[in-house]
């Protein structure tokens, strides 16, 4: 994870490995973190978004 200041707030990008992008299980278990990150309720934790 890479974390940058921009704008006063903190960005954080996840990258996945090229070829995780090509196993079927990988990307049903990024979306399943994805979606576990997003029922966080903390004032300091923002939903994710991503992009297929």
């Amino acid at each position: 994870m890479i974390g940058e200041l921009l704008d006063g707030r903190y960005r954080v990008l996840k990258l996945v490995k090229a070829e995780w992008v090509a196993d079927p299980e990988m990307v049903i278990r990024f979306r399943r973190e994805a979606r576990a990150t997003n029922r966080v309720q903390h004032p300091f934790v923002r939903a994710m978004s991503f992009e297929s």
